[in-house]
């Protein structure tokens, strides 16, 4: 892909301005500064994913973070493909496909970190929790939000309360928040302590709708997913002793 190094800054700005129509407010402003960032990559290796992967791993950059600029890299060329700037297969689709020639590279790029507490469990240890820490902890789990959503809810006219999630998508939480929400750092630090993270109480309550018998479709709308494969990454894996359990009710 020999495109001139001059013409990134305008190839990137023409991108934007296409992509960005499906994104909302905030998405644009983080795409718009991470796309931006990859200008100095572009300019001096082109659309050259080996010579990309090379010096971002020499940097120090980890799996996860040379994966998520292959992944901008990858629309990125695909936008330029479809403008005629180039022909050909998109070299960065062999990086970011798990089957495909350099997977290894990316190997360690996300391994699920299993959480040792289930939903019941982790409800019981927050409900310990003193003032606001414990409301917030529990409109968290319970909604399943993402916690840069927990800050955006907003309440309709009717008395229901509903979010802006990613990519736009507004979706209706069944646990108003409490009146005072704790700060995201003492949020982060009280969970700590029983061994979890914010990003796991999503993920627990994922599981726990999963395993309730929420259809996936269902569970897609009810997560503000853009597609169930997302559920993947989300899921906690069944023990050996579960999936007996349950074969044994089955079959």
């Amino acid at each position: 892909m020999k495109l001139n190094v001059n013409d990134y800054p305008a190839i990137i700005e023409a991108y934007l301005e296409v992509a960005s129509r499906g994104w909302s407010i905030s998405t644009q402003i983080t795409e718009a500064s991470r796309t931006r960032s990859l200008l100095p990559l572009l300019s001096k290796y082109g659309l050259d994913p080996e010579k990309i992967y090379g010096a971002l791993s020499s940097k120090g950059d980890a799996p996860y973070s040379i994966r998520t600029k292959f992944v901008r890299l990858k629309k990125l060329a695909d936008f330029c493909r479809d403008a005629g700037l180039y022909s050909g297969t998109n070299p960065f689709e062999t990086y970011i496909t798990y089957t495909a020639p350099n997977r290894f590279k990316m190997a360690n790029v996300y391994r699920p970190r299993t959480v040792m507490l289930g939903y019941d469990a982790a409800k019981e240890l927050i409900s310990s929790f003193n003032g606001a820490v414990r409301g917030t902890a529990l409109c968290l789990l319970q909604n399943g939000l993402r916690i840069s959503e927990l800050y955006k809810l907003e309440q309709s006219a009717d008395g229901n309360w509903f979010v802006q999630g990613k990519g736009g998508k507004v979706r209706h939480v069944l646990v108003p928040p409490p009146a005072e929400l704790a700060t995201k750092g003492e949020l982060v630090r009280e969970l700590a302590k029983i061994e979890l993270t914010p990003h796991q109480l999503r993920k627990l309550t994922a599981t726990k709708l999963a395993s309730s018998g929420l259809a996936a479709h269902e569970l897609q709308q009810v997560m503000g997913w853009s597609s169930i494969v997302t559920a993947q990454s989300y899921l906690q894996r069944a023990s050996v002793a579960e999936l007996k359990t349950k074969m044994k009710g089955i079959l």
